[in-house]
């Protein structure tokens, strides 16, 4: 179907073409007017004191001494090739299912390059980049076998995808997400770890334990929607417990401020979630961090 702006701009140039087409052949309509015309030879005089004219409707009206006076037109029409094809504003997105029941999501905008996209699946919200061309790609945690992603921009442009997990039921999960510049951690120390040794397991670790911890967001864009998630294998060979703690460290960004954060428990193929709101100590306590140890609950894991 043709768009309407090309529609709009065709017929403009067919309605020139016609209003001018008795000026762009003059020598064509006078040799048909010879033809179609009585031969006359009019004086100057008559011509300077015409005859009035008929009163009588029946009579027909005879055109003498016709002069065309219209110059040649040419009319330059653009080739198609050479119109400029606008870029469709619509959002698209693609999925990939991938190693330990992760997703890849590609997604194209071209009408919001530079902006901010936003990511929803299952209750988790979080915020990337699109570059230049308006273009992302990321690969996240499942957290349903029937995965349901949704991704919108800032202009309202919105597109959805469903993926099936073939191996979704073989970890759990714990996501930590919040907004602004909360500066929140998800730390899980599996199997007696303690802080710093191999098994504590955070976004700025080294090395991954048996389990991993995957930021999600980007905190440079304007008003940030950030996500974390620990995913443990069910089948590993270890044992025993996996101590999980939310941190914040105090900062000139948070100090002194209400922050909000939310938790998603996946146990089992069952997802809790569970609210948080904290208080911020004063500035005077920047560097400090905030250790909650209570708000997830920790794992388990039995010996196979």
């Amino acid at each position: 179907m043709v768009k309407p702006r090309v529609m709009m701009l065709a017929g403009a140039t067919l309605c020139a073409a016609l209003s001018i087409g008795l000026s762009m052949q003059p020598q064509v309509l006078f040799q048909i007017l010879e033809k179609t015309l009585p031969s006359t030879s009019t004086s100057v005089a008559a011509a300077q004191d015409p005859s009035p004219l008929p009163d009588d409707p029946e009579v027909p009206l005879v055109l003498e001494n016709i002069t065309l006076t219209a110059a040649p037109h040419v009319v330059e029409v653009a080739p198609e090739a050479s119109r400029d094809v606008l870029p469709t504003c619509e959002i698209t997105l693609d999925t990939q299912p991938s190693v330990n029941a992760m997703v890849e999501l590609a997604m194209s905008a071209p009408c919001s390059s530079n902006q901010g996209v936003t990511v929803h699946h299952s209750g988790m919200i979080f915020k990337i980049a699109l570059d230049v061309e308006g273009r992302a790609t990321v690969v996240l945690p499942a957290l349903k076998e029937r995965a349901v992603f949704l991704v919108e921009t800032s202009d309202g442009h919105s597109a959805s995808a469903v993926e099936t997990i073939a191996d979704f039921s073989a970890f759990d999960r714990v996501v930590l997400q919040w907004g602004g510049t909360g500066g929140f951690e998800l730390h899980a120390r599996e199997f007696g770890a303690s802080y710093g040794e191999t098994g504590h397991v955070w976004s700025g670790a080294a090395s991954n334990g048996a389990g991993a911890v995957y930021l999600l967001g980007d905190a440079s864009l304007h008003s940030p929607l950030m996500a974390e998630v620990y995913s443990l294998p069910k089948g590993i060979t270890a044992s025993g417990p996996v101590e999980l703690t939310v941190e914040a460290e105090i900062t000139d960004l948070n100090c002194d401020q209400t922050l909000a954060a939310q938790t998603l428990d996946l146990r089992d193929g069952t997802l809790r979630s569970r609210d948080l709101v904290l208080n911020m100590p004063s500035c005077d306590a920047n560097g400090d961090f905030l250790v909650l140890n209570n708000l997830v609950e920790n794992l388990t894991i039995a010996a196979n």
